[in-house]
């Protein structure tokens, strides 16, 4: 008897497991099928396999290595989330969406390869993976989600394909040893606090006239902006509540560079009293 699929939890808890070989009859395996073999240190999974389920890995805290079949396309929501000991990991060309959660609290993955066929990298995907150093996010990225990359403490560098256009709430966040952005060229918009907590806000290099700009998205501005403020005309962005909270603001020139402005981007700037906004501008967010 041939078995095609793992179900639903069929290993689930089983701590004392250590090792597994699946037949290349199998086609699919089940939501949570491994969850917490806490004694897994490594699997193969064979390239019939087509779907894994979430949650199939989640918690197996030994796993330090584990091989993707080529068929696969969806890496679902915490499919390996919590796997401590999971160093580096391939995915494979095919795969067009990484789920939520799918590598979250990976603490000892240090690197990944995301191929060019990913569209879509979920809420919290790669969350406090704390050992990650760089990342290259593909020209074939569209959409970054929330939290995607937050509390990666060793992250320094970033690379933004151009096919980014959207970058979710706190993507960044809390990214300690972050020092390096290239942005793509669509990027149409940033989420709140995408780059908080990071070393790119003491970088002084990053800032101009008061200004937070990384390759032309004006992120957010000091405190200590003038009353009377023109941003340079180098900024093709204004990024989701750059200027929040400016209450010393009085006045604002946009210059023909800029074409977006982003949500609450100057939501309780109580002084201003004068914005002057050029025809290059042909997106004003929600609030701004």
């Amino acid at each position: 008897y041939n078995v095609t699929s793992i179900g639903n939890s069929a290993f689930y808890d089983c701590s004392s497991l250590t090792s597994v070989t699946i037949p290349n009859s199998v086609t699919s395996i089940g939501v949570q099928a491994f969850r917490n073999c806490s004694s897994l240190t490594s699997i193969t999974i064979p390239n019939s396999v087509t779907e894994i389920g979430y949650g199939a890995f989640e918690s197996c805290i030994s796993l330090t290595s584990i091989t993707l079949p080529d068929n696969i396309t969806e890496i679902k929501y915490d499919a390996f989330a919590l796997c401590m000991s999971l160093t580096s990991i391939t995915i494979p060309n095919g795969v067009k969406s990484i789920g939520d959660g799918a590598f979250m609290l990976c603490e000892s993955l240090s690197a990944i390869h995301i191929p060019n066929s990913v569209t879509q990298i979920g809420d919290q995907a790669f969350r406090a993976c704390e050992s990650l150093t760089s990342i290259t996010i593909p020209n074939g990225v569209k959409t970054i989600g929330d939290k995607a990359f937050s509390l990666c403490d060793l992250l320094t560098s970033v690379h933004i394909g151009d096919g980014v256009t959207s970058i979710g709430e706190r993507a960044f966040w809390g990214c300690e040893s972050l020092s390096s952005v290239r942005m793509g060229n669509h990027i149409t918009s940033i989420g709140d606090e995408a780059f908080e907590e990071t070393a790119l806000l003491s970088d002084p290099s990053h800032w101009e006239k008061g200004a937070l700009t990384i390759d032309g998205y004006l992120i957010k501005v000091s405190e200590y902006i003038p009353y009377a403020y023109t941003i340079s005309d180098n900024v093709r962005y204004i990024a989701s509540k750059a200027f929040y909270e400016c209450y010393v603001l009085t006045s604002v020139i946009i210059p023909s560079s800029v074409q977006r402005i982003g949500d609450f981007a100057f939501r309780y700037c109580s002084m201003l009293t004068s914005v002057a906004i050029s025809d290059g501008v042909t997106s004003i967010g929600e609030g701004a």
